[in-house]
């Protein structure tokens, strides 16, 4: 017992193995009815447990694992070091299940675990202890198979072993991390932003008591970067991606490249990395993550449980730079790195269906190239086993009904065959309809059927389709976002609603309607800045507390952005998130109130005529489908068509488009094929008695960047 005493002190392995051999020679003299042989027995187990945590050799955990059972045999069931015993065993089983993966060894931990836990009486010191070690086995199981009544589980138990433990106590930082990684794991099964919230109270509270020089500060630093890194993959806040950077490079920093962590904090920062480059474009950056990713798998043998993760991660990184550059060597390693990964993840492992998933999206872009029937057959194979091995329940089933039939329907552009057209149509429809699918994934399955109907001259579909999914933009832009996150979340937005307008006028119906679907998919962010400061003088008179409320609310996220050392310094909770959540209330309350029902939403058509009454508003909508001119005056909305102008044209002539001079080229095509009609159709066909009549010009797309009112003033000139 020296010599291991000796080992905590200085670490040094020589004094361990010192331990082990004295240990094991006490055991060796020991009769077998001594009433001390259970007690040496476990001497050894622990010191090769100690071994282990040094080595990660299996030959130690395993001994280890022996000499428990043969100390837990020898103590009498009523014994008091029987449950301590018991526990003791089940972190073994636990331990070796980390470094094999073996379902078997996780639930004999979780047995011995529950069985420590029976045989403890309420008021006892070590019970928070033993409620940790079976919430932390439910929660490995619910990662291997998925089971959401495991985390349901491994939560309680988690929140019993914290409410048993006192705020002072030296574990109570590690058991409040456990709960917020349970929390941390329901956010990914349920997608609810409250649970990630929960997750990063929880982490940020753990970090705050553990003391600067604490060995785990490394672990709680790094698992508060993957709850920053999971919101900012839910929500686009860049400064969640910027907190969790600042984490993941505090916690590699600190720590040795011989340390048993290392590994994976090497893997988090690549995580890290890789979105950055998703949110910059940053080939740096992407080849950063790439070369971490490879770091990680370099240092992971070939038997352990993370290398089908990590082998996963080398392959995002390359079909991230094939999307970048198009080389068809990277997506050839990408096919290489996700079949390897596949092959060695065991067949009952929840992140099977991700990486068959993520294979067919391999398929699908080699497809794309070499156009073989085999990549596309492939893929789908691939999406149908990502999608059987989804729980119906679970988010990303619509996302999966969704990646199976765009491939039908990639696959039907090339056989021409109808039947594979009508099941990526069935697929798709499904996944939109889907109650448990995510805005992002309805937004998306919705923009793919629209396009189907269009190419089909659908139009009715297509417009059935359109006025559903506009409403979500609001839902992929919540009120905590910074507005350059909501404008970075909105890119592909834009012109899906521009397309949207053009379906409606198509399917016959008023320009009414195909205003409101602009402004549910364009005017989001206009719509944020300007009902940040809409005029509440009513709704001061009447119900002045309640204005009040919401200004107090929307003040906050009015306000600039906290840095990212304001929010390390700040208490646990995100004060954006919970002021969104405020204001979200407050605004459905004022909604409620007779006379505020329209509050902060579209204007009716009534109030859309009465914003025109200083002069015509005039928008040009601009679609592959058609363009047209939606004319709002004070006595009526029109839409006018301009068969003229189209969509590969204005991308010509802006291409080159020079913000700081007028072309004088592009304002005489905009007049011949825009302005000419519209001032037509508002009866501005000469040069006025009195003073020139005002017109307010809202372009989109590519039409932006041009000069509408210059084309104007060069008429007025003329």
């Amino acid at each position: 017992m020296g010599y291991q005493h000796k080992y905590q002190r200085t670490a040094a392995i020589a004094d361990l193995e010192l331990a082990i051999q004295h240990y094991k020679n006490a055991v060796n003299i020991t009769p077998k009815d001594h009433p001390d042989l259970a007690d040496r027995l476990q001497g050894v187990s622990i010191a090769y447990k100690d071994m282990y945590r040094r080595t990660e050799a299996i030959a130690d955990i395993d001994t280890s694992i022996y000499y428990c059972q043969e100390a837990l045999a020898a103590t009498p069931t009523d014994h008091p070091d029987h449950p301590d015993r018991l526990q003791f065993l089940g972190g073994g089983y636990e331990d070796r299940y980390e470094r094999t993966g073996a379902i078997l060894d996780l639930d004999c931990a979780i047995q011995r675990f529950q069985a420590a836990l029976d045989n403890t009486a309420e008021d006892h010191v070590d019970r928070a202890h033993r409620l940790q070690g079976l919430g932390r086995g439910y929660g490995y199981r619910y990662e291997r198979l998925g089971v959401f009544s495991d985390l349901q589980i491994s939560i309680q138990r988690l929140q019993d072993a914290v409410n048993a433990t006192p705020d002072d106590h030296p574990h109570w930082k590690r058991r409040v991390q456990h709960l917020g990684l349970g929390y941390h794991q329901k956010y990914k099964q349920t997608g609810e932003i409250a649970d990630i919230n929960a997750g990063i109270r929880h982490f940020q509270a753990a970090l705050d008591a553990t003391p600067q020089d604490h060995p785990s500060r490394l672990h709680m630093l790094d698992t508060l970067g993957l709850g920053y890194m999971d919101r900012y993959e839910g929500t686009g806040a860049i400064l969640d991606l910027e907190t969790a950077s600042h984490q993941f490079q505090e916690a590699l920093d600190e720590i040795p490249q011989d340390h048993p962590d290392w590994v994976h904090r090497v893997q988090s920062h690549g995580i890290c990395y890789r979105e950055k480059s998703k949110r910059t474009g940053a080939k740096e950056d992407l080849d950063a993550a790439i070369q971490l990713f490879q770091d990680a798998l370099n240092a992971t043998p070939n038997n352990h449980p993370d290398r089908p993760e990590r082998l996963h991660s080398v392959g995002l990184g390359y079909r991230d730079r094939f999307d970048m550059i198009g080389a068809m060597g990277d997506l050839q390693t990408t096919l290489r790195r996700f079949q390897d990964a596949l092959a060695i993840t065991p067949k009952d492992h929840p992140d099977r269906a991700q990486r068959h998933g993520m294979l067919a999206l391999a398929y699908k872009e080699q497809y794309k190239r070499t156009m073989m029937r085999s990549d596309i057959e492939m893929a789908i194979q691939h999406c149908q086993d990502a999608l059987d091995l989804t729980p119906k329940d679970h988010p990303l089933w619509a996302e999966r009904l969704e990646g199976l039939g765009e491939a039908f329907r990639d696959k039907s552009q090339v056989t021409r065959e109808r039947e594979d057209a009508d099941t990526g149509i069935q697929y798709l429809q499904a996944a939109f309809h889907h109650s448990s699918a995510t805005p992002g994934a309805r937004f998306g399955s919705g923009e793919i059927l629209v396009a189907i109907y269009a190419r089909a001259n659908q139009w009715s579909l297509a417009y059935e389709v359109a006025s559903a999914v506009l409403p979500l933009v609001p839902l992929l832009t919540p009120r905590s976002l910074e507005n350059s996150d909501k404008q970075h979340a909105l890119i592909d937005v834009v012109g899906f609603a521009s397309d949207a307008v053009a379906v409606t006028l198509l399917a016959g119906k008023s320009p009414y309607e195909a205003i409101c679907l602009l402004e549910l998919g364009r005017g989001v962010i206009i719509g944020a800045l300007s009902d940040m400061r809409i005029d509440l003088s009513s709704l001061q008179q009447r119900y002045p507390d309640m204005a009040k409320e919401y200004i107090m609310f929307r003040d906050q996220l009015d306000g600039p952005a906290v840095t990212q050392t304001d929010l390390l310094g700040a208490p646990s909770d995100d004060r954006r998130y919970i002021a969104a959540r405020k204001l979200e209330e407050v605004i459905q309350t004022i909604r409620a109130i007779p006379g505020f029902d329209r509050f902060l939403l579209a204007p009716s058509e009534t109030e859309m005529k009465g914003a025109a009454s200083s002069g015509p508003i005039v928008i040009i909508n601009t679609s592959d489908y058609r363009c047209d001119a939606l004319i709002l005056h004070e006595r009526e909305l029109k839409a006018l068509p301009l068969p003229r102008l189209h969509s590969r044209d204005i991308e010509a002539y802006t291409a080159t488009l020079d913000a700081r001079a007028i072309n004088m080229e592009l304002l005489e095509w905009l007049w011949d094929t825009v302005i000419m009609d519209i001032l037509d159709t508002l009866g501005f066909t000469g040069r006025p008695c009195g003073g020139w009549p005002r017109i307010w010009w809202i372009p989109t797309g590519p039409l932006a960047e041009g000069s509408m009112v210059a084309s104007a003033r060069k008429e007025r000139a003329s």
